[in-house]
């Protein structure tokens, strides 16, 4: 990587132990570790800090499969199943986060519209990680 390429979360989960350790416990105690924010800072990653410090900081909100589990923003995985009927869904499944607006973010998968620079084609995520990991490095820093 040369001095012009800016760092993403995604190229740090691959080459960086310490990060990877912090998304993985992430992923295992559905809440951000509010180090992660200096960490990241550190190494002048400031929008994906600014990820880190909402998800670090927001409160506990149930999960959507199941309102009893409350945890920190973490992103909902869809199975591809139907539990009704029990068939298979006609696409794989996936991870995924939920844009709404502050006042109506009732689920840990629910992140604001106005806080993230959404991209289309990688809103879809093969592992928890991999949406945490997005939900970073699309994450926008807002002015004023």
């Amino acid at each position: 990587m040369n001095a012009t390429t800016p760092l993403t979360a995604a190229g740090l989960y691959q080459t960086d132990s310490t990060f990877r350790r912090a998304i993985d416990e992430w992923v295992e105690n559905r809440r951000c570790d509010l180090r992660l924010v200096d960490y990241l800072l550190d190494l002048d990653m400031v929008p994906q800090a600014e990820a880190c410090r909402w998800a670090a900081t927001e409160p506990d909100r149930p999960t959507y499969e199941n309102r009893k589990i409350k945890c920190g923003p973490f992103p909902t995985f869809d199975p591809a199943y139907n539990e009704t009927n029990g068939t298979k869904q006609n696409y794989e499944p996936y991870w995924y986060w939920m844009f709404m607006g502050r006042d109506t973010m009732r689920t840990c998968d629910d992140v604001p519209m106005s806080g993230y620079m959404r991209s289309e084609s990688l809103d879809k995520c093969a592992t928890a990680a991999d949406a945490i990991l997005w939900l970073i490095d699309n994450w926008h820093v807002r002015e004023g």
